[in-house]
């Protein structure tokens, strides 16, 4: 009990806080919106722009004072880049001198609704997904799954997408294992067949049941807490397939077993990576190649399928070109939607950086 009066009473004193600093701007202060690491996002009503969010930022956290400097400095580009105002938020008031503890940043309210909204965010970017590692499961390491078969579908769907996920197949798996690249052509160009057709994992499970499969092919297939399978086979049993069809050409092409031994646990591992890593928008948007996937997304022949890509790769690009600043920790929790337009905006620009 002492703990919760505590928390109510810390929370009514922020409040105060922040109606005080609010005031001059004829701003009324409402709801909390969420809370982080550094600070709490409000809910507010302006005299001016009506609905506004406000970020309330500790002065004692060494961040805020970049976080500051990122969204004043992003603010001013809006003028210069259509794609960087489309993409980033509209910021009306940075206040720093109102409150000897707190730095104020009053902007745009965006919002992200269930449905389609949620989905094209979930498609376009990374989450926790991309850090888990291979024998990890997403709703065993966070309670919740995001599907990303929508992403795969569109991925292994476009012509020039499925040469780009042949040609770096083709690269890494090497010369023994030429002859899964006709099997991995032919299950692309019938995409549209599997997906609608394989709703069950039961005949690609037992196809390997019948395998000898390392351990740790096992982890990256099922977890280790109840022996089911990962949920992106659950939620998706085509790309189960997709890799079984790979394991069973691998067998047969030598009898033996010994390609099966060598190859089959990094079979898995590549395709289980690549379903968790093959963001739209990188982390970081790095140069294709130059980090982990999951810093700079897929290449250009695979991002291009996705029409919402193309502005804001533009856009960071001009954050890059104009300002010097370098995008850092863009995911799927750091993006909403202007509620007017329905663009996508990047909200969370605490570990941007400029150089």
């Amino acid at each position: 009990m002492k703990v919760k009066i505590k928390k109510v009473l810390k929370e009514n004193r922020t409040l105060d806080i922040l109606t005080k600093a609010m005031e001059k701007y004829d701003i009324e202060p409402g709801k909390i919106l969420g809370s982080g690491q550094y600070g709490t996002v409000f809910y507010g009503v302006s005299d001016d722009y009506g609905p506004v969010a406000i970020k309330m930022l500790r002065k004692e956290q060494l961040a805020t004072k970049r976080e500051v400097e990122n969204y004043d400095s992003i603010n001013k580009l809006r003028s210069q880049s259509k794609y960087i105002a489309k993409h980033f938020p509209e910021v009306y008031h940075i206040d720093e001198n109102s409150s000897p503890d707190y730095s104020f940043i009053v902007m745009e309210i965006l919002d992200v609704q269930q449905g389609y909204q949620e989905d094209i965010i979930n498609i376009l970017f990374g989450g926790i997904n991309t850090a888990l590692a291979p024998y990890e499961d997403e709703k065993e390491v966070t309670g919740t799954f995001r599907d990303r078969s929508n992403r795969m579908y569109v991925l292994f769907k476009n012509k020039n997408s499925q040469q780009s996920i042949v040609q770096g197949a083709y690269n890494d798996f090497g010369p023994q294992l030429d002859p899964l690249i006709p099997v991995i052509k032919e299950f692309l160009s019938n995409i549209d067949s599997y997906v609608s057709n394989i709703k069950s994992t039961s005949k690609a499970e037992q196809d390997l049941s019948f395998m000898r499969l390392t351990d740790k092919a096992e982890e990256y297939l099922y977890n280790f807490a109840d022996g089911e399978l990962k949920q992106e086979f659950q939620a998706a049993p085509w790309l189960l397939t997709f890799i079984v069809e790979q394991l069973n050409t691998l067998q047969k092409e030598d009898p033996s077993g010994m390609l099966f031994a060598q190859y089959h646990e990094g079979i898995i591992r590549y395709w289980l990576e690549y379903i968790r890593k093959s963001s739209i928008i990188g982390l970081s948007d790095s140069e294709f190649g130059t980090r982990g996937m999951e810093d700079t997304g897929v290449d250009e022949e695979q991002w291009a399928a996705f029409k919402e890509a193309a502005s804001i790769k533009k856009a960071l690009k001009d954050l890059k070109d104009l300002g010097s600043i370098e995008p850092r920790d863009m995911h799927d929790r750091n993006v909403m939607i202007r509620p007017q337009t329905g663009d996508i905006v990047i909200v969370d620009l605490g570990l941007f950086k400029q150089f």
